[in-house]
């Protein structure tokens, strides 16, 4: 028996690394935010400038999401079905920026938990397999 040798191009490893180490930075990311918004409740207003800040780091790690899964996919190499998963977070992620800075909090807190949902389905699909 023979041993058949792919013709499909190899995944670039760095790209591989680089996406799961920005999912791990973003599922984080989207834990701090609830922790700091519940230590604001016990009256420190402080905590809030650090959801602000947290607010926008996150959106940064998000759109570095999207743009580390098209580079993995791009030219070809890696599995497209991680891009509409980023973009989805990326739009909403800034929902979300924009009903916490108008207050609407009884849309905020549940897309907070979906967006946290959403970083944990990215993290564990970008762990998943060799190609992601």
């Amino acid at each position: 028996m023979t041993a058949v040798e792919s013709t499909a191009p190899a995944v670039r490893t760095p790209f591989v690394l680089l996406l799961r180490v920005l999912a791990v930075l973003t599922m984080a990311a989207m834990l701090w935010q609830p922790t700091v918004a519940g230590l604001f409740t016990t009256g420190r207003v402080s905590y809030l400038t650090l959801h602000d800040i947290g607010a926008g780091v996150a959106a940064l790690l998000v759109a570095l999401d999207v743009v580390a899964a098209v580079l993995l996919r791009w030219p070809g190499r890696g599995s497209a079905a991680l891009i509409p998963h980023a973009v989805a977070m990326l739009v909403l992620v800034g929902a979300q920026m924009a009903l916490g800075f108008t207050h609407l909090l009884a849309v905020h807190l549940p897309l907070g938990v979906l967006l946290f949902g959403m970083a944990l389905g990215f993290t564990a699909r970008a762990f998943a397999r060799r190609k992601p």
